[in-house]
């Protein structure tokens, strides 16, 4: 659900209140006497999006082929969905454990298919809190993070406030 939202393109229509459009205010008054025509601005902008970060757990409890498999099936699926819509930001993959392991960035319009082998960092415990640690200092750079798809099997430590980001 959370990448169909992210990769719908659609137009989103705001008023301007502070932009009263001179013209319509003195023809409002010519045409009313006494009441000016107020209509705000409206302007549109097209939703973008720039960053994705997709966390995979290679915790020892996700170790096994099958979960693995499953996991890196599921980004690259991911990455190809928002490829074909012509989606222009980027991805942040990070592998964690108790720690990040690995970091990789990937274009969406770069990506053309998945890779034939993957190398897989980690098989220690688990902790969350170094990919939202990796994402606050991201964010501290200017970087703008858009959504984290974390592919776990939930067993692990949290970080202990709520984000700003889905």
């Amino acid at each position: 659900e959370l990448l169909r939202e992210l990769t719908t393109t659609r137009e989103i229509c705001r008023e301007v209140p502070d932009s009263i459009d001179p013209m319509l205010y003195q023809y409002g008054f010519e045409l009313n006497e006494d009441s000016p025509l107020l209509e705000p601005a409206e302007y549109s902008e097209q939703k973008s999006v720039d960053v994705i970060v997709i966390a995979i757990d290679v915790s020892d409890s996700c170790c096994d082929s099958e979960t693995m498999s499953e996991f890196w099936s599921e980004t690259y699926q991911c990455i190809s969905q928002w490829s074909r819509n012509g989606y222009r930001g980027e991805f942040l993959i990070l592998q964690c454990d108790v720690e990040i392991q690995k970091e990789e960035w990937l274009k969406a319009e770069d990506f053309t298919e998945a890779p034939e082998t993957v190398s897989i960092k980690g098989f220690g415990g688990t902790s969350f809190v170094p990919v939202f640690e990796k994402i606050e200092q991201l964010k501290e750079r200017g970087q703008r993070i858009d959504a984290l798809i974390y592919l776990t099997d939930g067993e692990g430590v949290y970080p202990k406030e709520e984000t700003d980001y889905p």
